[in-house]
């Protein structure tokens, strides 16, 4: 899903992201909601406060709400640069 980023929380337990989905074949853009894990977690894997930032635009990999509504697991973020955002749970945190 290809979106710009609303707002970001960075806190724990877990971080969300509000993105919004580009309007696609005359359907109106949608809201969706992403959670991903703690800050201790992205954060060893390389993402900092600054990685996402309202504003800006990615194509956004997530497992979505079992009720359907928008939104759920973010796994993966590919940035227009070509960069991708992911992160590993170790062991002990899965």
């Amino acid at each position: 899903m290809e979106g710009t980023v609303k707002t970001v929380n960075w806190t724990n337990p877990h971080i969300t992201f509000v993105i919004e989905a580009d309007a696609k074949d005359g359907q109106p853009a949608q809201t969706y909601v992403f959670e991903v894990s703690s800050p201790g977690v992205l954060t060893r894997s390389g993402w900092t406060k600054r990685s996402l930032q309202p504003g800006d635009h990615a194509v956004f990999h997530y497992a979505p709400l079992r009720d359907g509504n928008p939104g759920g697991f973010l796994m993966k973020v590919d940035l227009p640069d070509g960069k991708e955002l992911s992160f590993s749970l170790t062991p002990a945190e899965q």
